[in-house]
């Protein structure tokens, strides 16, 4: 009996293990009565309020959020990527096959049921800019369409009370695109009341920070607000006033709330809360959830291709082997015949990132993450021992280290500039220097051959990289390149006579006058060259041409080689020699062209280096160094990502951009090499999610740690955070779970530019690309009519719609009544019928509105990135136009979307055109920002100080294209990052009005860093200040000197009070102080 007892324990205890094993993360809950709707692991679950076993809904590989139950609970509306693109879904509440709601709607969220056949959802469809959205109701059976006449509105909630009238309560904005803590910048989420039919009011404005996802209920509006520091439930009537608090939680956020007549369920972290506020002194609980799941994704599984995690490589020194970490594991592939050697990982929390072959030992030098920690450890090269940790650091390993010759140390660099060097067989670390951190951290470092001297380069403080020789032997540090020019790269040639270089030294202009079109600038493209020193005075120029005296040089040479030699045989250590004196009297300057040059090295008596050929690949060039007649450059091959010198030299490994690996010959040009790929077929990686998982979350916080841009973490508990998240993990059900964790964490920063995710997300492998004609179209009885046609600019006709292309005869108002001869069903969406049609041949058959003729022709859809664009240019196509009427033809219009490189052409295409105008708009509205802010602030600082004139005529002025009159720049809560320095700057100046709203307030730079499953982290990393001591406004924005906002309902019925408040303010301007050109003198021009 007590055997019985006992089992009976044992089970119990076996399955309260599993139960409590059980819960997963939970997201997005809706109710009904006593029903919750829920995602997890990607999927949707229905459990109830009291808890207990959830039934899985979905099982798409795709992912499922967002649900809400209709009504009268029969239906579940959510948001699904069944077909690749996230659209809206319903589907019975009991289950059943999910019907499509929405086609090409862009990015698109459920905002719940008007009625049980009426749904709300938010689409940013019809808006230039991907962060704004509108509301839309739509009828679940019809799938007709109603767009509220709101030009900005994200989340909503109707008034639901009896009334011949119904408002709606939303917000405009969707936030930052940056989730952090404690937002107040130009798009922080308020609340607004639209009475149908009038202006919209703002209900929240009093209050900066976020108030989001309204919910009507009881004459109360019910709304998440971080009112109290976290974001808690909070209401308030109608008129925005009556604020009461509801929840209370400190230091975890309230991240989404939905309620059915009262009883509210919320989510916190990980869990699913429900508080009932019908009741009096209602109190939240937390509702204990379990799944009935597999997990699937948290099972520890085989990855069966490697390669697309790659993160290091490297040749063996014989090169037989090749030394591949992905997903933080070392595997040894052979290259041509041999076994596969896993190298073990010593703990199930170290995760390896590089690993390289000592050059004279049976071991590797692996690099890894332990936790918040980096260590290197001695990796045996036959797997059979385990790993010895040499060294360990609480600073990010920055420059990966390089091993010296003798085996003896290997150099680093760490995240505060620090050049470090460690013993490997003791681990001792030493610090050769520490360095003013910069952007650019000291390393290319090259080890002499004798292990003695170490060449690496750094940037100087006027910002010019030179290069500098340390000697092991005095401890002495030496530049040996001026701060005149920029210098890196640095390679010893095997004899150690000569130090080899890449340094920018050339700068012929392309652009041969400033007086072209369009302000050309001088521009230089061939601007490095490979330089030589003779680090040995005795050396011998091996590019010399052939003559009597090189001969005697070489005789002479040859002598004392034979000397050493001997010396060698007698075990006296041979010592290359470095003669620092007159060094730069021993320069050499390569014989090649000047080009775009990096990744320089030596093998085999042959140079080599790196041209690029596309933006993210590279030509392999290579000289041999020789003064052989005729020598020249020659390609080794194209389309590269990497390569590596086998350590004979006689071989080279090279790596493609497609994961591909080959070793081929030294000296062998391209044409004549047999590329045969290097077999990565016995490649397995096994990995562990939730131990990956883990140590993603602590190289995060590491990464920030080490690297954030101010050394206080902006006044938060770092290490708190790292624990409270880490306490989180249990919960983890997939990668999209973790980066949900890592978001929280990082946000508590309260800094924007703080962004992560990807990973190894689960992947759906079911998709399709929805094609656009390029227009609004309504549904009619007998087919679809076109009610707009975007409309752009004429002088690009390659960026027209496909339905206003040159030669087409198809016009607003004209009806498609079929496709590719097949007529138009109603219940069918026209999205369907141009699935993956896009820049292929369609035919359609149109009745002419005004002629009811039926013609037919041929259109060329496009894909909905180009549809995105075509809006975009229709826009701006707009607002050029109202400018140039209602300007008067006086003013300039220019619409700048980011401040990447990419978008310097649309300063070109614009500004150009108008730069004699009196007046200029400069719209950086909705400008994502980039890095070219001094680009355009450069040429609007250009004065015009000599008019010139032609036969008498004033016709240009000198400097070239300067803009003389009165400039406005318009901004508005999506103006973010460099743009908000643009507009600043350009007010700093004198040189610009600010007319608009505030703006997002992200002002610190940041780096992206790729985590070892393809996630990223974006880190702020360099704050700017002025000169007055003040940092620039994070967190908070750029106010406006005029102060005007594009209200939601007047935008939406075509109004830009924005744009016609700069135009009036310019036309006053010029008015007041008109923008002539001075008179001409009197002649004659030379008077004594």
């Amino acid at each position: 009996m007590r055997f019985l007892t006992l089992l009976l324990a044992t089970l119990l205890f076996v399955s309260f293990s599993l139960s409590a094993s059980n819960e997963g993360y939970y997201h997005f809950p809706s109710i009904h009565k006593d029903t919750i709707v829920f995602s997890a692991e990607g999927d949707l679950w229905k459990t109830t309020l009291a808890g207990g076993t959830a039934t899985r809904l979905t099982t798409s590989h795709g992912r499922e959020a967002f649900p809400f139950i209709s009504p009268d609970g029969q239906q579940v509306a959510f948001l699904a990527e069944y077909d690749g693109s996230y659209n809206l879904y319903t589907m019975p509440l009991s289950g059943g096959l999910p019907k499509r709601l929405t086609f090409s709607e862009g990015i698109v969220f459920p905002r719940g049921w008007v009625n049980n056949t009426e749904i709300l959802y938010a689409t940013n469809k019809r808006n230039i800019y991907k962060e704004n959205f509108q509301l839309v109701t739509q009828d679940t059976k019809s799938l007709t369409k109603h767009w509220l006449p709101l030009a900005q509105a994200f989340e909503g909630s109707f008034d639901d009370s009896a009334g011949n009238s119904r408002a709606l309560f939303f917000t405009r904005f969707s936030g930052p695109s940056h989730k952090i803590r404690h937002y107040q910048g130009g798009t922080a989420q308020n609340i607004w009341k639209y009475p149908e039919g009038k202006e919209a009011i703002p209900l929240t404005k009093d209050f900066p920070g976020t108030s989001k996802q309204p919910l009507f209920w009881n004459q109360r509006i019910y709304f998440i607000s971080d009112r109290d520091e976290s974001s808690n439930l909070w209401s308030m009537n109608t008129d925005g006033q009556n604020l009461i608090q509801h929840t209370f939680h400190k230091g975890m956020d309230i991240v989404y709330i939905a309620q059915d007549n009262g009883q509210f369920v919320y989510q916190l972290g990980p869990d699913l809360y429900a508080l009932d506020l019908k009741q009096t002194n209602a109190k939240a609980e937390k509702i204990q959830i379990t799944l009935a799941s597999d997990f699937e994704q948290r099972r520890p599984h085989w990855l069966h291709w490697p390669a697309g995690y790659l993160s290091n490589y490297d040749l063996s020194p014989d090169a037989s082997q090749l030394a591949l970490v992905a997903r933080g594991q070392v595997n040894l592939l052979p290259v041509k015949d041999g076994r596969t050697i896993s190298i073990p990982n010593p703990e199930k929390n170290v995760f390896f990132q590089s690993a390289q072959y000592l050059p004279l030992s049976n071991h590797l030098l692996g690099v890894a993450w332990e936790g918040i920690h980096q260590s290197f450890w001695l990796l045996p090269a036959d797997g059979s021992n385990q790993p010895v940790k040499i060294h360990q650091t609480d600073k990010t390993v920055e420059v990966e280290p390089v091993l010296s010759p003798d085996n003896e140390f290997f150099v680093w660099t760490d995240s505060t500039a620090t050049v470090r060097l460690t013993h490997i067989q003791s681990g001792v670390t030493e610090t050769i220097k520490q360095f003013e951190p910069d952007v650019m951290d000291p390393g290319h470092f090259s080890w002499s051959p004798d292990s003695q001297w170490l060449a690496f380069s750094h940037r100087a403080k006027n910002l010019k990289q030179q290069i500098y020789l340390y000697s092991l032997s005095d401890n002495t540090l030496t530049a040996i390149t001026s701060d005149r020019t920029d210098s890196h790269t640095p390679v010893w040639s095997p004899s150690g006579k000569w130090l080899m270089f890449i340094s920018q030294r050339f700068f012929n202009s392309r652009v041969s006058n400033p007086f072209d079109t369009n302000q050309p600038e001088p521009y230089s493209e061939q601007t490095k060259g490979i330089f030589m020193y003779a680090m040995n005075p005795e050396a011998i120029w091996p590019f010399e041409p052939d003559n009597e005296v090189l001969q005697q040089k070489i005789a002479r040479m040859m002598e004392k080689e034979q000397q050493k030699e001997e010396a060698a045989e007698n075990h006296q250590p041979e010592r290359i020699t470095v003669e620092l004196n007159e060094l730069q009297d021993r320069l050499y300057q390569v014989p090649v062209p000047a080009g775009d040059y990096y990744g320089l090295d030596f093998a085999g008596g042959y140079l080599f280096w790196g041209e690029p050929d596309s933006e993210n690949t590279f030509t392999l060039r290579s000289l041999e160094v020789s003064n052989t007649p005729d020598n020249q450059p020659f390609t080794v091959a194209t389309g590269l990502t990497g390569y590596q010198p086998a350590k004979s030299g006689e071989q080279i490994l090279i790596h493609g951009d497609r994961d591909e690996f080959a070793l081929i010959p030294t000296g062998v040009p391209e044409n004549s090499i047999d590329f045969k790929p290097v077999s990565l077929e016995q490649w397995r990686v096994f990995v562990s999610p939730r131990d990956e998982w883990q140590q993603l979350l602590s190289t995060v916080w590491s990464l920030l740690n080490n690297l954030f841009a101010d050394p206080t973490m902006n006044g938060t508990d770092w290490p708190e955070q790292l624990d409270n998240h880490l306490q989180m993990l249990d919960r983890v059900t997939d990668r999209q779970d973790l980066n949900q964790i890592i978001s929280s964490m990082i946000g508590r920063l309260g800094v924007l530019h703080l962004n992560n995710g990807r990973g190894d997300l689960r992947f759906n492998d079911r998709w399709s690309i929805e094609s656009s004609l390029g227009a609004v179209l309504s549904k009619k009885d007998e087919g679809l009519q076109i009610d707009q046609i975007y409309k752009t600019d004429p002088d690009y006709p390659l960026k027209r719609s496909p339905l206003a292309r040159p030669g087409t005869q198809i016009e607003e108002g004209d009806i498609i009544t079929a496709i590719n001869h097949l007529p138009l069903d109603n219940d069918q969406p026209i999205e369907e019928r141009l699935t993956f049609k896009e820049n292929q041949q369609v035919l359609l058959t149109i009745n002419k509105a005004e002629t009811k003729d039926s013609i037919e022709q041929i259109v060329w859809p496009v894909d909905p990135e180009q549809s995105a664009n075509l809006l975009y240019d229709s826009w701006v196509f707009s607002r050029q136009q109202h400018t140039e009427l209602k300007g008067q033809g006086k003013l300039g219009y220019v619409h700048m979307k980011g401040m990447e490189s990419e978008d310097f052409e649309q300063w070109v295409q614009q500004y150009y055109p108008v730069f004699n105008r009196g007046g200029l708009i400069l719209d950086l509205r909705n400008n994502t920002g980039g890095n070219i802010d001094s680009w355009i602030i450069s040429r609007l600082q250009r004065k015009a100080l000599t008019f010139n004139t032609f036969l008498g005529n004033a016709v240009n002025w000198n400097m070239p294209y300067a803009f003389r009159g009165h400039i406005v720049v318009l901004i508005n809560e999506h103006t973010a990052s460099d743009a908000e320095e643009l507009a600043e700057d350009l007010r700093e100046l004198e040189l610009a009005t600010l007319i608009g709203t505030r703006t997002w307030g992200g002002r610190i730079w940041m780096f992206f860093s790729e985590l070892m499953d393809n996630g990223f982290i974006t880190v702020p990393h360099r704050a700017g200040y002025k000169s007055n001591g003040r940092w620039v406004g994070e967190n908070w924005g750029l106010e406006p000197d005029i102060q005007i906002d594009n209200l939601p309902h007047a935008t939406f019925n075509g109004n830009d009070a924005q744009l016609d408040k700069a135009i009036q303010f310019l036309l006053e301007k010029l008015e007041k102080e008109p923008v002539e050109v001075p008179a001409r003198p009197d002649f004659p021009i030379a008077k004594p």
